[in-house]
């Protein structure tokens, strides 16, 4: 392992949400960011237009194009790269969820970055009808709302990855996140939000660490790896550095002054973010 992967493989995913400018996605692309986020629920304070977003997405493919040239990556398919990283898990509660989803972390990195479309409550239907009649152009699916997750990663009506946002009360109800990793087809990550997203409200990082810590009591929780969000920023992402189970951060109010997406935020955000040892 060249000093590169090491560097890739003990770094968080870096995902900024809740872009609304091509200027501030090609700030996020140009400073090293791995996932580029955009909202697509209805009526929000950054619900993206729809032609923005395909601007956004034809500069994260042209990112993409760029970094696979300096890394000497050869063409690939987007949906049989993200098929490969679906592979369904061992039904065994192992510390092989930890790897699998390290595997996937590093992966992304390695081939990014890539556009991820936000829901919340929406149906597949709906979903299908921006995808099929070509309104949005996107790779990863994010779900963040009370939908029932494994309705979506387990249809065969929903052919993108998608990254699942938990709240730490539902981690309360083990059975519904099991079945989710171990029979879904297309999950590809878990998220860690407040209810809402975006509104800058820190989790409670202890209560995360005894979730998530080495316990043989809760064999799925100890061998599961996350997304966090929820009141990151600048000033604080520093101390998540002996997190338990962090694979990766997504920040959105945390890089804005006045509601508006500040750049040399998201520079410093992301400078900071790429130099966090993870604690896997």
């Amino acid at each position: 392992m060249d000093s590169q992967d090491l560097h890739i493989y003990n770094r968080p995913l870096i995902k900024i949400c809740g872009l609304q400018s091509t200027l501030a996605a090609q700030t996020a692309l140009d400073n090293g960011a791995d996932l580029l986020g955009v909202i697509m629920v209805p009526n929000r304070k950054r619900s993206i237009d729809l032609q923005i977003s395909n601007q956004i997405y034809q500069l994260v493919k042209l990112e993409r194009e760029r970094r696979h040239q300096l890394k000497n990556i050869k063409k690939f398919k987007i949906d049989q790269f993200f098929n490969s990283l679906n592979s369904t898990p061992s039904q065994n509660l192992t510390p092989s969820f930890k790897n699998l989803y390290m595997y996937k972390k590093n992966q992304l990195i390695h081939h990014g970055p890539f556009l991820v479309a936000v829901f919340q409550n929406q149906s597949i239907d709906q979903i299908n009808h921006l995808i099929n009649h070509q309104l949005i152009n996107f790779d990863i699916i994010q779900l963040h709302g009370s939908e029932d997750k494994l309705s979506y990663t387990n249809s065969n009506l929903i052919n993108k990855p998608i990254i699942s946002r938990y709240l730490m009360s539902q981690f309360l109800d083990l059975n519904t996140l099991k079945d989710e990793i171990s029979l879904a087809n297309n999950h590809l990550l878990i998220l860690l939000d407040s209810d809402k997203g975006g509104e800058g409200q820190l989790l409670d990082w202890n209560l995360i660490n005894s979730f998530f810590i080495d316990n043989s009591q809760n064999p799925l929780l100890s061998s599961l790896s996350f997304i966090l969000a929820g009141g990151l920023n600048i000033d604080n992402i520093s101390n998540l550095h002996s997190l338990n189970g962090l694979i990766g951060l997504d920040v959105s109010s945390g890089v804005e002054s006045n509601g508006i997406k500040d750049l040399e935020k998201i520079k410093t955000f992301i400078k900071i973010a790429s130099n966090i040892p993870l604690n896997n």
